[in-house]
């Protein structure tokens, strides 16, 4: 038999993966059962963890002797979970709408546990946070990670770290306030602890988690019995004008979440393309927050990304029309890069972790004041591109004067090309860290 003959190798590889493929689908099958059982005892450990009962021999003996799995209910009330005992709390939000609460009586008190999740520096990070019968203090926390930076963001999962929420309050004029700020910079002492050190965006991550899950549950926590007016008060709080304006600054998605680059090379050469971009952003990023906002409910988790696609393409086909309506020499210096709006990571990430997760109005906001970021940044370094490269700006001469030429000014056509953009966005991160010294990973 040749065993180097073309047959004799296919079908030796075929042969070959079908045994490995069996093989691990056995092995697989076998062990679900017992993976699926460890899972669900780690899930219970941590629910006990966040009620200050750690270190247990028997997770599921101590879980059932304290613990009742619950449902809010769309008025605000409990029911009890009848179904399986679930582990993965954001496709239970996402594909069922349940939201479960977590019922404890300890030592005669009730005490009351949340599942939050959010995403960190470099993955997932979730955990669950007790309070006492008065659903506002806080009895006890759990965090924990999948990947974050050992020594910096990794400490979420440390008890210390964990501890410094106990006794403080969680809601504010009926909206939720317990969070994490940047180290050294608690304004409210009831509600705020201390991020980790060098570990900032992890602890914005956090916070954010915290105020997105608990948002949730807002229902339950204040009693309401229907759906909530909104005031102006409320439409325009402190946690709405947070959503609003950290993108502007110390979450910028372009110098901070370092986002939205390709088109911040290729179209700031002039000023008026980056207008016409940053605005275009940001009125489809608002608008495609506030769509997914109001149907995310109805959307099914497999094909949920492919429904903001959808969402986006459309918007940015709208904004495509309007410029060759309206500004058709725009739209011609913009050319492809309209229509790659569709992927830019800004908008998609947007959806993904905010507007999946919150109301129309607070998606609107969110999309508002990450498209102002992005179109500030492209605003900026088109601004110093096209008046030291060209000597003009939108169009009127600036620096093309005799008296100024005479002095030895010449324009720096080096400012034109792409890889100019790249070091002003470089310096303007820079700047932004050396000013604030939170923003720099350690």
């Amino acid at each position: 038999m040749n065993t180097n003959s073309n047959s004799y190798t296919m079908i030796y590889a075929s042969v070959m993966v079908i045994i490995v493929a069996f093989l691990l689908a056995f092995v697989s099958s076998s062990l679900k059962a017992t993976q699926n059982k460890n899972v669900e005892m780690d899930t219970k450990k941590q629910i006990l963890a966040a009620l200050n009962i750690r270190e247990v021999a028997n997770p599921d003996a101590e879980y059932s002797k304290y613990v009742k799995d619950m449902l809010m209910n769309e008025d605000g009330t409990l029911s009890e979970n009848t179904g399986a005992f679930a582990t993965g709390y954001e496709k239970e939000v996402k594909e069922n709408n349940r939201l479960h609460v977590f019922v404890a009586d300890i030592d005669g008190a009730r005490k009351y546990v949340f599942p939050v999740y959010g995403t960190g520096l470099w993955g997932a990070i979730w955990g669950y946070i007790a309070l006492n019968d008065d659903k506002d203090t806080v009895y006890g926390t759990y965090f924990s990670h999948a990947s974050e930076t050992p020594g910096l963001g990794a400490e979420i999962a440390g008890e210390h770290f964990q501890n410094e929420f106990v006794g403080k309050k969680t809601l504010e004029n009926g909206e939720i306030s317990l969070g994490v700020v940047k180290f050294g910079k608690i304004e409210k002492a009831d509600y705020q602890v201390d991020g980790i050190s060098g570990g900032t965006i992890t602890s914005v991550a956090v916070d954010a988690m915290i105020k997105n899950c608990l948002g949730n549950y807002k229902k339950f926590l204040t009693n309401n019995e229907g759906e909530e007016e909104q005031t102006m008060g409320q439409l325009f709080s402190s946690k709405n004008k947070e959503v609003f304006a950290t993108p502007l600054g110390m979450n910028n998605p372009v110098t901070v979440q370092v986002l939205g680059i390709c088109s911040a090379l290729a179209v700031t050469a002039k000023l008026e393309p980056a207008i016409v971009m940053g605005l275009s952003v940001t009125v489809i990023t608002a608008f495609s927050n506030v769509v997914i906002s109001l149907i995310r409910k109805t959307i099914p988790n497999r094909i949920r990304i492919i429904v903001q696609l959808v969402v986006v393409a459309a918007l940015v086909t709208i904004v495509s029309e309007i410029l060759k309506a309206f500004a058709y020499d725009v739209s011609v210096q913009l050319s492809v890069y309209v229509g790659l709006i569709i992927t830019n990571c800004i908008l998609m990430g947007r959806l993904e972790a905010f507007a999946m997760m919150n109301g129309p109005w607070e998606s609107f906001l969110d999309g508002l004041g990450n498209g102002l970021g992005y179109a500030k940044i492209l605003i900026i370094v088109a601004f110093i591109r096209e008046l030291l490269g060209s000597g003009t700006l939108l169009g009127f001469n600036i620096l093309n004067y005799e008296p100024i030429k005479e002095l030895g000014y010449v324009n720096n056509g080096l400012m034109l090309m792409p890889p100019m953009a790249l070091i002003i966005v470089a310096c303007i991160i820079w700047y932004q860290r050396a000013r604030h010294k939170e923003l720099q990973e350690k």
